[in-house]
């Protein structure tokens, strides 16, 4: 696309021709920060992103939204500044569990790289939190953080 933008009908200097090009990505982001410069304190509620993005842009029910396609703008845009902070705060906390002591383990090392190939794809599509991949891959990676230490513990038993 940034080698040839005219092979897939991009027009740089277009924020329509980049919203087409991104199935309706732009106006859906614009319109979830818009939703979150309204109501940056409380948001618009749990799951009302499709509600209020057709009733602030005055859209019809027939265009299909159920989210921005970006999640941490969906979670601003429904839960505010205190759900956004709380996103940021379950991403740090996950990452660090995932990571703590993973350059030891290189399965430890391939789930941690899975979450985070998955949470930078919820940048382009939101589907974070309803993932069942999230909850399985950090499921898996606090049940392998658990078994690192009971090995340590075993070993150090044996001498």
């Amino acid at each position: 696309m940034a080698v040839a933008p005219g092979t897939v009908r991009l027009h740089l200097g277009s924020s329509k021709s980049a919203d087409t090009a991104t199935s309706g990505r732009y106006d859906l982001i614009k319109g979830g920060v818009e939703l979150f410069g309204d109501r940056p304190l409380q948001g618009y509620g749990a799951g009302s992103f499709p509600r209020e993005f057709r009733r602030h842009q005055r859209s019809s029910t027939e265009r299909a939204v159920s989210a921005s396609h970006t999640i941490p703008v969906t979670v601003a845009a429904e839960q505010g500044i205190v759900g956004l902070v709380l996103y940021i705060v379950l991403l740090v906390l996950a990452f660090a569990r995932l990571l703590f002591r993973a350059s030891r383990s290189l399965l430890r090392a391939a789930v941690a790289a899975a979450f985070a190939a998955l949470v930078f794809h919820t940048f382009l599509y939101a589907a974070f939190l309803e993932d069942p991949l999230t909850w399985t891959l950090l499921g898996v990676g606090v049940a392998l953080a658990r078994a690192v230490p009971a090995a340590h513990a075993r070993e150090r038993a044996r001498t």
